[in-house]
């Protein structure tokens, strides 16, 4: 993962995925000890680099720590950190591409940020006016954790009724500009 973070790899004929989403999910598939054995080589070196990037605000030291250490105890919090800096500095696309890529890994590891992910995903598509990204956003939420509060500017919150709120104040996108018929001979 050091020498190539962005390599993909083959999984089957014809089908290839990231070497660091495969490692985290092949690591988080082993038993908890073979996790822990893990996390005991290589958290220390993930916190320290989690610890200057967050200090310095480091979006791209925040990535690759996800990407070295995709099973760190830090790599989830690292994109989640990477994706608020992101909103903040204005780039909602960067910040969207995360939050997105963070659904491929697995539930049981990104539960605890689930709802932090899922509002912040919500705020954004509602900025970049996409109704149909956050309507399917509320439908996963629906379906997969309806009872699950989040923290949100106006406090705690369902998170499906935050979301079914932001869809319903998410203006739809302008509509193409109509184009000139030419003369017709």
């Amino acid at each position: 993962l050091e020498k190539y973070p962005d390599k993909s790899i083959t999984i089957e004929p014809n089908l290839y995925t990231g070497a660091s989403y495969y490692c985290h999910n092949f690591l988080m598939g082993m038993p908890p000890e073979g996790v822990s054995a893990y996390r005991s080589v290589f958290d220390a070196r993930a916190a320290r680099l989690f610890d200057t990037a967050m200090f310095r605000k480091d979006i791209v030291e925040l990535r690759k720590i996800t990407t070295l250490y995709p099973a760190s105890t830090y790599a989830l919090p690292s994109a989640m950190s990477a994706a608020s800096l992101l909103v903040t500095n204005g780039s909602l696309m960067d910040a969207r591409e995360i939050l997105e890529n963070l659904q491929n890994y697995a539930v049981d590891t990104r539960k605890e940020i689930e709802p932090a992910r899922i509002a912040q995903l919500g705020l954004i598509y509602n900025k970049l006016k996409d109704k149909p990204a956050l309507q399917a956003l509320l439908d996963y939420t629906v379906k997969n954790c309806p009872d699950i509060y989040a923290t949100v500017a106006d406090g705690s919150e369902k998170l499906s009724d935050y979301l079914a709120n932001l869809l319903s104040r998410t203006p739809n996108p302008p509509a193409p500009a109509a184009q000139d018929e030419p003369d017709k001979i």
